[in-house]
């Protein structure tokens, strides 16, 4: 009995050290992250690095690729630690630890006990049987805080990744302690939309070479080096808004003073904000697509395809049929607009190739303004961009416009904006129409 007792007394024991040796483990991982954190505070490289196994995985979220190793995560730590003032202090306000040695924290940076400006953040550690830190995830606050227009941008980047075809991996993401084990083969699925892809392709090139492309590439200077005379231009066409003030001012109104602008110019500015407006009671009426139609119409008036072609590249990715009945608001706001948007559309349409051709005499004849705005063209980045937008619009209104109208008038649709104008104006020509 003697020698059973010290025999079970033995077994006790030893499960006794096997837990007491799991509960260190647990600890020294919420130890381990509080000694990195006060030899970061306090300016020790060689303290911090020490906290670290040497195959470790660091994944900081405002770095596009990962720490692998020591060899390239200590360097990457002492710029840090040589770039932080000696006052500032990384305080951990919350911690909790989990099975197998993972930590999770919520932290902020402090300067002489005053909180440091968009320095919170949260952290989440695994660590191995040593205690040393095998992975970690970094999450800084952003400087920027998009707030409710994240919502939307998700809503609108989602069918981008629909339509992209999925990456399937024949094994799984390692989890530390195994950062270096990287998926063996990659197979691309190659059920996706191409008329997404293309769309969206497109939208990237016209993006960056109207907006983004420095000077050289495309005419004139790119948005963020916009200078004030085009400004003012942009201001000096909007004010002769589909001609209105000039009409007020040939009839003793001045309100505001009509500007003098080269005509061809102005004709083509007038032409391409009267398409944007007949665009909006074809978005509306549309029976597919899912982005909110008619704040993509409102941004369409204002950015022209900046716009149009994403609605036009998620509306891709809607199977709906197009025969379906009207339904929304949507669609009857865009029934009683399309007649009299139809109408203003087309007269300002009329009224601009006459502009164009001849109104203002003092700028000669019709082969002389055309080859000043070819010059304009060739210079200025806004003059460009509508040539390239009206380019656009010509092969997107059939895509839009066909769906709508009976069988016998599809024809309609090709003939660019005045197709458009007379579809909208004359209800007869749509479906569902008597």
């Amino acid at each position: 009995m003697a020698t059973r007792g010290w025999a079970m007394n033995k077994r006790v024991r030893a499960t006794t050290r096997r837990i007491g040796a799991v509960a260190r483990a647990r600890k020294d991982a919420r130890d381990t992250v509080r000694e990195y954190y006060d030899a970061c505070g306090r300016g020790d490289l060689e303290g911090s690095l020490n906290c670290f196994a040497d195959d470790v995985l660091i994944e900081d979220m405002i770095y596009q690729r990962p720490f692998r190793g020591k060899r390239e995560f200590g360097p990457y730590l002492e710029k840090v630690i040589d770039a932080l003032p000696r006052d500032m202090e990384f305080v951990i306000d919350d911690m909790t630890g989990g099975q197998d040695g993972a930590v999770g924290l919520v932290w902020h940076v402090e300067i002489q006990g005053k909180p440091f400006p968009f320095s919170r953040g949260c952290s989440f550690y695994r660590c191995n049987q040593e205690g040393k830190i095998v992975y970690g995830r970094d999450i800084p606050e952003p400087s920027s805080k998009p707030g409710g227009i994240a919502l939307f941008i998700i809503k609108l980047v989602a069918p981008i990744i629909r339509s992209l075809p999925p990456l399937k991996y024949n094994s799984e993401v390692p989890k530390p302690p195994e950062p270096r084990k990287l998926p063996e083969t990659l197979h691309v699925d190659s059920n996706f939309n191409p008329v997404a892809l293309g769309l969206w392709s497109l939208y990237a090139v016209y993006f960056y070479w109207l907006i983004l492309s420095p000077p050289g590439q495309a005419p004139g200077d790119p948005v963020y080096a916009i200078k004030p005379e085009s400004l003012q231009e942009i201001f000096a066409q909007s004010l002769d808004f589909f001609y209105i003030n000039i009409f007020l001012n040939q009839v003793g109104i001045n309100f505001v003073q009509s500007p003098v602008l080269e005509p061809v110019g102005e004709a083509l500015f007038e032409l391409v904000a009267a398409w944007s407006l007949m665009f909006g009671p074809l978005i509306l009426m549309d029976r597919r697509g899912n982005l909110p139609k008619l704040p993509t119409w409102i941004g369409q008036m204002l950015l022209t395809n900046v716009f149009l072609i994403p609605y036009l590249a998620t509306r891709s990715l809607d199977s709906s049929e197009s025969s379906k009945a009207l339904q929304n608001e949507d669609q009857t706001l865009g029934e009683r607009l399309a007649t009299p948007f139809g109408l203003a559309g087309g007269a300002v349409g009329v009224i601009s190739v006459f502009w164009a051709l001849f109104a203002r005499s003092e700028f000669g004849s019709i082969t002389t303004r055309f080859n000043a705005f070819g010059e304009i063209v060739s210079r200025d980045r806004l003059a460009y961009a509508f040539l390239v937008d009206v380019v656009l619009y010509v092969v997107f209104q059939p895509v839009l416009l066909r769906p709508l109208l009976k069988p016998e008038c599809e024809w309609i649709g090709y003939i660019p904006f005045f197709g458009l104008a007379a579809a909208l104006a004359n209800p007869s020509l749509r479906r569902g129409m008597p």
